[in-house]
């Protein structure tokens, strides 16, 4: 397999000041995954179980937001094997919460590495808070 430049969008966060989700981002996402990728793997761990968001509750705010753009989302949460499925992305869109809590999972399911080898291969990679900084070298940048 030869090597692709890594396609990231990487952005601060997922509201704007009127509080909308992922509204001022929307351009910007159908832009750089464009009409050829349906389907995006949402990846939920940056929610924080106990905390009153659940990986469903944050699963469907992104599927909904998604949705509205044309892309349809399914979840990692809900798929029978997590590394297969992170395999078979056509794009991986990972969102904000808790850094560590995210970092902790991803290690704990052994999928940092995995995501690091599919977007060094050129899977598209959309990320806002936590998971922009999990894109990162270091989490050195995050505010948690």
């Amino acid at each position: 397999m030869s090597a692709k430049s890594p396609q990231l969008l990487l952005l601060s966060n997922s509201r704007a000041a009127d509080a909308t989700y992922l509204k001022w981002s929307r351009d910007e996402i159908r832009a750089f995954l464009g009409a050829q990728i349906p389907t995006v793997l949402f990846i939920p761990y940056a929610a924080v179980p106990g905390t009153g968001v659940t990986y469903d509750a944050y699963a469907h705010r992104v599927r909904t937001a998604f949705a509205d753009m044309g892309y349809a989302v399914v979840s990692l949460h809900g798929a029978p094997d997590a590394v297969k499925a992170v395999r078979a992305a056509e794009a991986i869109v990972i969102g904000g919460g808790n850094t560590f809590h995210l970092l902790a999972q991803l290690y704990s399911a052994g999928l940092l590495e995995i995501i690091r080898e599919r977007v060094r291969s050129g899977t598209r990679y959309v990320g806002w808070s936590a998971g922009s900084v999990v894109a990162c070298p270091t989490i050195s940048t995050t505010n948690d």
